[in-house]
């Protein structure tokens, strides 16, 4: 499946979920420099997760990024007791269509790097609730 994109911050998608099968745009690797500031992980919120992010180049909480995913936060920050941060994101392929229902999935933010990666695989949950207990127990 070939998509135009809208934006640079589109392009710059790494992976997605597009009706069942995994797509790879293909990014050349850029040298993420680590944060240099201690960080107060317990403060942080979705704005401030959203600028260091954007500070070290990546697109992940871009809004043309989203848009596309349809993507959307959930919640708030969850802080666990071994100081690793983690939020809970939806996704569905197309928005009020029965056939692609919203999703929920589990992320971890790495606040040293800005980077964001998946807790337990992309779309695991049905509900937001499902989702929140088990993101609670981590660590």
């Amino acid at each position: 499946m070939v998509r135009k994109f809208r934006s640079d911050a589109q392009r710059k998608a790494v992976m997605s979920k597009v009706k069942g099968r995994t797509v790879t745009f293909r990014v050349p690797a850029k040298k993420i420099p680590e944060h240099s500031e201690p960080i107060d992980v317990g403060r942080l919120t979705f704005d401030k997760m959203k600028t260091m992010s954007r500070k070290a180049g990546l697109h992940w909480f871009d809004k043309d990024s989203m848009s596309f995913f349809n993507s959307k936060l959930h919640g708030t920050v969850f802080v666990s007791p071994a100081k690793n941060v983690y939020f809970i994101s939806s996704e569905t392929f197309e928005e009020d269509n029965p056939d692609y229902p919203r999703k929920y999935t589990i992320r971890q933010f790495n606040p040293r790097d800005g980077s964001v990666s998946e807790v337990g695989g992309f779309q695991a949950y049905d509900t937001f609730g499902d989702a929140t207990k088990d993101m609670v127990r981590l660590d």
